[in-house]
């Protein structure tokens, strides 16, 4: 397939081209729906549906009983500053020492007031008896549809949580592998949503907004705007269409709206997925403490560096000199201290 766009990049004029690549996108550049092909992937979803009829109709009452809960937790809120996780597992597992540090780090930085962790199976172990007195605990029930959208990867049920806990609660959103590194306190009294921008090395255009860090207010009507747009979700797992709702195609959805503000990849994403490896290589650390001067936080793309994680930090933080680990190490020696005193 990557051989035949590469020809017809070659022969057909650039017009065309872009044409052609844009009709494959459910918004345009100006953020305008792409109707056809909405409504191609809408009526293959109700189909899927209706073929998984009890799948989806339990789906629906999972869904319902988890935004019960979310109602009813909003209506007993202030106006606190709210941070919101999320780690959906298959079944209960320990908790890593860098999500627990990772965890305490966000706690002690964003200057939130309170961390409602939204989970499917709770954590066990020494790590997660430190960490759980901290949090506020929310069960998802399991789900495979959200609406008409068939999820088979936890990663995008993980998608939907999050705008759900966002639009009724409200407040900060950060995936587990981020690093907070200042106060975002600014930002939780924004009547925006606000997204930052994710790039590409070497490429001017940006390549989306990352759903890794969010911040919307309660009730967001761009928030329900992107929760629509699972009608046409048509992503099977890991494909090429993996983080197409959750990063590309809010770039055309969101991005044209006046109640969405977009801030620049420092600010959240400086170090793309493609320089991962700089956050835990000590050469780098120099070049990774400049990059990230005056960032709010910065997303470490676990997926990138997991066997390194898994290897070196999954029971501990190595003394190898990389960002991470200083970082890290900080914030352990914090905690120490304040167990001591």
């Amino acid at each position: 397939m990557s051989e035949w766009k590469s020809y017809l990049k070659r022969v057909l004029p650039r017009t065309i081209v872009r044409g052609l690549q844009a009709s494959t996108k459910f918004h345009f550049l100006n953020g305008w729906p792409n109707l056809p092909l909405i409504a191609l992937f809408y009526f293959r979803n109700c189909l899927r549906a209706a073929r998984d009829f009890r799948a989806w109709r339990a789906s629906r009452e999972a869904i319902r009983v988890y935004e019960g809960q979310l109602f009813e937790i909003a209506k007993s809120l202030g106006n606190g500053k709210h941070l919101h996780v999320i780690y959906l597992l298959k079944q209960p597992a320990p908790l890593h020492s860098f999500h627990w540090l990772l965890i305490e780090r966000m706690l002690r930085t964003t200057g939130a007031d309170v961390c409602w962790f939204h989970y499917t199976f709770e954590h066990v172990g020494p790590n997660w008896e430190r960490l759980k007195p901290k949090l506020r605990l929310v069960k998802v029930p399991e789900f495979d549809y959200y609406g008409l959208a068939k999820l088979s990867h936890l990663a995008h049920k993980a998608d939907i949580v999050r705008l759900l806990a966002l639009y009724y609660i409200g407040g900060m959103y950060l995936d587990i592998d981020t690093l907070a590194l200042n106060s975002c306190e600014e930002l939780f009294s924004s009547r925006e949503l606000i997204l930052g921008l994710q790039a590409e090395k070497g490429k001017f255009e940006p390549y989306g907004l990352c759903n890794a860090a969010i911040v919307a207010p309660r009730g967001h009507a761009a928030v329900k705007r992107w929760l629509g747009a699972y009608r046409y979700f048509r992503s099977r797992g890991k494909d090429k269409y993996w983080d197409e709702h959750s990063v590309t195609m809010p770039l055309r959805l969101l991005r044209p709206r006046k109640d969405v503000r977009v801030l620049s990849p420092h600010m959240f994403f400086e170090i793309n997925w493609q320089e991962a490896n700089m956050l835990v290589d000590s050469g780098s650390e120099p070049l990774v403490r400049g990059r990230l001067d005056g960032a709010y936080s910065q997303h470490l793309w676990e997926s990138c560096i997991m066997e390194k994680l898994m290897s070196d930090y999954k029971s501990g933080v190595p003394d190898d000199g990389s960002f991470l680990a200083q970082e890290l190490k900080k914030t352990e020696c914090d905690l120490l201290k304040n167990r001591q005193a």
